[in-house]
């Protein structure tokens, strides 16, 4: 498994959200409503595929996001495809990079970020996972363990590593005791 870009976080994020108001909402629903192919959409959460530019900008539109929720995303995006390597970015999108990201924002999405920790109980059951028998650094067991949906198991990983609770090391996750 590997560490999630912000923009597929942001996504799992508000499919889990979805699903938490109402257990019967699917990964297709999500697509539905996004007016994406569930295949497309399924390949951009697992990181198999990058949206385009296009996509991205329906995607925010379609889930009403602020301009400032938009323009992050947007910007996540940006650095993903520019770390990936990837030689055809969109001019758009290459403009996102060069336009700095304040610290405040980065501070209040690390406050967001530290708020969900706190506040959802399957955070502090990934903590624990690792001190059990048989533990698995996979999204899929940890997911199965605590009976979760695999984006949700993913999100809160990828929560717990950005505010520095879990690091990622090759293939195994550990906890950061410093």
């Amino acid at each position: 498994m590997k560490a999630s870009a912000l923009y597929q976080t942001m996504l799992r994020d508000e499919l889990a959200a979805r699903i938490a108001k109402n257990a019967r909402y699917s990964l297709r629903a999500f697509a539905r409503d996004l007016k994406i192919e569930p295949g497309v959409l399924s390949q951009i959460l697992s990181g198999k595929r990058f949206c385009s530019e296009s996509i991205a900008l329906q995607i925010a539109d379609r889930l009403l996001w602020s301009p400032d929720q938009s323009d992050e995303f947007l910007h996540a995006l940006a650095r993903a495809k520019k770390r990936a390597g990837l030689k055809r970015i969109s001019p758009n999108l290459r403009a996102r990079l060069k336009k700095p990201t304040s610290e405040t924002k980065q501070s209040k999405d690390l406050s967001l970020d530290v708020f969900k920790v706190i506040a959802d109980w399957q955070h502090y059951a990934i903590l624990d996972l690792p001190f059990t028998r048989g533990y698995q650094s996979d999204v899929k067991w940890i997911a199965a363990q605590l009976g979760l949906s695999v984006h949700e198991a993913r999100s809160s990983v990828d929560r717990l590593i950005a505010v520095g609770l879990m690091e990622w090391q090759g293939k195994v996750k550990l906890l950061n005791l410093i």
